[in-house]
């Protein structure tokens, strides 16, 4: 988890739970090793397809998809918005739920 979020003082025991529940689903443990383990980038030209409205919510400090990878998204979304948080890592919906909340709704 102290990959996941900046604030390592706002891991909390029920986080940590709610992480494991996600992890041990059936199937999990194995996709994020196939993912940890490549050789190579994923394939996301599928993301060039998104053709909807599309926020990019993205911590600055994300040490797990770096915060320049962000520019690749909002390259291949046409018309996406992105948002960049501050002292934020990979989880802002959990780390910063109300600057994500603030920020969707904006969007919306």
């Amino acid at each position: 988890m102290s990959k996941a979020y900046f604030k390592d003082e706002q891991i909390e025991d029920s986080v940590v739970a709610l992480n494991n529940k996600f992890t041990n689903r059936q199937g999990n443990i194995q996709h994020m090793l196939n993912l940890a383990l490549a050789k190579q980038f994923p394939d996301t030209t599928f993301i060039q397809k998104v053709q909807c409205p599309t926020l990019i919510v993205w911590g600055k400090e994300d040490e797990i998809i770096p915060v320049s990878h962000c520019a690749r998204f909002h390259r291949d979304i046409k018309g996406s918005e992105v948002a960049i948080i501050e002292q934020c890592g990979h989880c802002p919906m959990m780390e910063e739920p109300q600057k994500t909340k603030e920020l969707s709704e904006k969007f919306f």
